[in-house]
């Protein structure tokens, strides 16, 4: 079968995705059950076997928003690259990656002998870094980098559930006339899956910022508090606990400047951020109550720092709006005890703060909790 870059309409993509956790496998689904794949394969790799054969026999279960589940069948899955030629007839021409950040250098090693000499990796992973870590192996020009706030969950080995619809935008890490043509195939083709998807002509720093950020003010604080994305909302003592997180992302942000403007083209974006962001905490007073708290005076925001911090926290809020019934990645990792991405997400705002010499102790607090919580899971009283 022969791919060439274009339009979706006059040609057969031949698509990996590479990790069969929660988002991975939602994609694989959405992807596979759109009618431009009756044409073409999806195949999804994995190293967890478990998930690999219950996939191949019984299909991909997808249970989406409106709680309606669909079988999807012709989702193939493999553990070994070499299966992934044999079933889609030669090497992928994309390879979408969702594995955990702290399995992206392995993935990459696999990605590199499933594509084809000129086949695309985008990468859908949370923190940042990883798209560095592909790089190296890919090329910079075959490097997507990818971000959505779809919230996912799996229920178990082929069983995912669509928690919530979000944005979805993807830009290249080198930006050429063919890597512009190549992310709007891409586009063009998540959003004929039901994927609304859109190509950004932000930096890919600002992309991997921004969600680094609604990382930042969800993920660590529902994990500790067992709780799904609702929480971020319904409590106020939570919305200002993740005001403080997120101020103190968006100063590192700033210092490494890297902007963080409002999400383009993201027709959720109904109200100013800073009006709908003052319907639920009043930052200015957050921000003197930070001072009080932990005397940090270094974390400052001059006029427009002070809007990208709105436009930060309207992103935050609306996405755990959308996911409110999502249990977040690191809640679900914690809750199986397995290792989490903390150290991708708040903790790389606690390092770059070191290396700028500030303080960030609401992010340091949240990364020590998460630890914390993994270390003594043995020791975890049941629910009555």
């Amino acid at each position: 079968t022969q791919s060439t870059w274009g339009p979706t309409d006059v040609i057969v993509m031949r698509v990996c995705v590479v990790g069969a956790g929660a988002l991975g496998s939602l994609f694989a689904a959405k992807l596979a059950r759109s009618p431009q794949f009756k044409r073409a394969n999806v195949v999804l790799f994995s190293r967890w076997e478990q998930c690999v054969h219950a996939i191949n026999s019984i299909g991909l279960q997808l249970e989406d928003c409106s709680k309606t589940t669909d079988t999807v069948e012709n989702v193939k899955a493999v553990s070994s690259f070499r299966s992934v030629h044999e079933i889609l007839q030669g090497p992928a021409d994309i390879a979408f990656c969702t594995v955990k950040s702290h399995a992206t250098e392995k993935a990459a090693a696999d990605i590199v002998s499933i594509l084809s000499a000129s086949g695309m990796c985008v990468t859908f992973q949370n923190g940042v870094g990883n798209a560095e870590v592909l790089a190296a192996c890919l090329g910079a020009e075959r490097v997507i980098v990818g971000s959505t706030s779809h919230g996912a969950l799996l229920l178990e080995a082929a069983k995912v559930r669509h928690t919530g619809r979000g944005y979805t935008v993807l830009a290249p890490l080198q930006r050429t006339a063919l890597t512009e043509v190549t992310c709007q195939t891409i586009s063009d083709m998540l959003s004929q899956a039901e994927i609304e998807t859109t190509v950004s002509s932000e930096s890919p720093s600002t992309i991997l910022w921004r969600k680094l950020c609604v990382n930042v003010g969800i993920n660590a604080i529902c994990s500790v508090l067992r709780t799904t994305n609702s929480a971020v909302l319904e409590s106020p003592l939570c919305r200002s606990l993740v005001t403080h997180a997120v101020m103190e992302a968006v100063f590192v942000a700033c210092k490494l400047n890297i902007p963080l403007n409002p999400v383009q083209n993201d027709s959720t974006h109904d109200a100013s951020p800073r009006r709908y962001v003052s319907g639920l905490v009043d930052v200015e007073s957050e921000l003197n109550r930070y001072h009080q708290l932990y005397g940090n005076v270094a974390v400052t925001f001059d006029a427009l720092a002070m809007e990208m911090l709105y436009a930060t926290l309207a992103t935050v809020f609306r996405v755990a709006q959308q996911t409110s019934a999502n249990r977040c990645s690191t809640l679900q990792d914690v809750l199986r005890s397995r290792p989490t991405e903390i150290d991708r997400i708040n903790g790389v705002v606690v390092v770059h703060a070191r290396e700028l010499g500030v303080h960030v102790p609401v992010n340091a607090l949240l990364v020590a909790l998460v630890h914390a919580s993994q270390q003594t899971s043995s020791h975890r009283v049941p629910q009555p």
